[in-house]
């Protein structure tokens, strides 16, 4: 029977380990699995760019229409 693997990191409060289901790095979203996005200029820069582009191909007008 396969368990299921939990994050483990201690809270600093109660001293207890992080119950919650491990990502592929073994921990948690919560503990340091989520990427915090781009930092530099190049890799906002990108993000931009590939967002307009992503919205000039007809998402622009779904996007709006809800507002």
């Amino acid at each position: 029977m396969r368990r299921k693997q939990t994050c483990g990191a201690y809270a600093r409060s109660t001293g207890n380990p992080c119950q919650a289901k491990a990502l592929s790095n073994g921990r948690c979203k919560n503990h340091g699995g989520m990427s915090t996005g781009p930092t530099t200029v190049e890799g906002k820069l990108a993000v931009a760019a590939a967002t307009s582009k992503r919205m000039a191909a007809g998402q622009r007008k779904r996007a709006l229409e809800g507002f």
